[in-house]
């Protein structure tokens, strides 16, 4: 038997559960977690006492994982539709990411965006469970030889780190630098769209309360930032 404390209350459990779990059970909106102060995923496991703080998108360390989880999928379906396809992630203005890519089957249009939105859409509702594996990083280089990531090799083979954590979502196979959601159907608002010379990609923000902020372009948002600093 074991306590954790939440907010104010204590509560006991006989065998050790899933912070997912104990929040689906409370009924708690969370994706992410501090045990004892420690940022965990909702796929660590309890069996001792603790305090357990569970974090929702009006916090930063959450919405962190929110994005990442999105990466993941994006790549995911990409992967997909489009086998060959490279695409790269960069942090872009108006408190988004783009998504870059290289070497498609078409050329990168409206049709093709709305292909990739489709399957990213098919993931997330399919709910499928992300699984997390730590490996030595020598095998994960070995896998993504074996199945042909060799843009992905090219990134990790520079790591320092000997012990290397990656995920698995229905077969799609990838390393994460971040904490990640249980599954798929975590994944409830974003917004994809068209902006030279890729996509630019509008997800859940804190400082908006957990809601998607306006997008403005380059010009009006480096005007918002000057008037922010004066």
């Amino acid at each position: 038997m074991y306590t954790v404390k939440i907010k104010d209350k204590i509560y006991t459990f006989e065998e050790k559960k899933t912070l997912e779990q104990i929040a689906n059970e409370l009924n708690i909106k969370c994706y992410v977690a501090k045990v004892n102060n420690r940022l965990r995923e909702l796929t660590f496991y309890l069996n001792f006492d603790c305090v357990v703080e569970f974090l929702d998108l009006n916090e930063t360390e959450a919405v962190r994982v929110y994005q990442t989880t999105l990466r993941y999928i994006i790549a995911m379906a990409l992967k997909r539709i489009d086998n060959n396809a490279v695409l790269t992630f960069n942090d872009y203005v108006s408190r988004t990411f783009i998504g870059l890519l290289e070497n498609t089957k078409t050329n990168f249009n409206q049709k093709y965006l709305n292909e990739l939105k489709k399957e990213i859409d098919f993931i997330i509702n399919e709910n499928f469970p992300i699984i997390r594996y730590q490996k030595e990083k020598e095998e994960v280089l070995k896998l993504y030889k074996q199945i042909g990531y060799e843009d992905k090799y090219n990134v990790l083979q520079y790591r320092e780190d000997n012990k290397v954590n990656f995920y698995n979502c229905d077969g799609y196979i990838d390393y994460m630098y971040g904490y990640m959601l249980p599954s798929t159907g975590y994944i409830k608002n974003y917004a994809i769209k068209l902006h030279h010379p890729g996509f630019v990609v509008q997800y859940p923000r804190a400082e908006f309360g957990g809601s998607i902020p306006p997008f403005e372009n380059e010009f009006t948002y480096g005007q918002t930032l000057k008037r922010a600093a004066n």
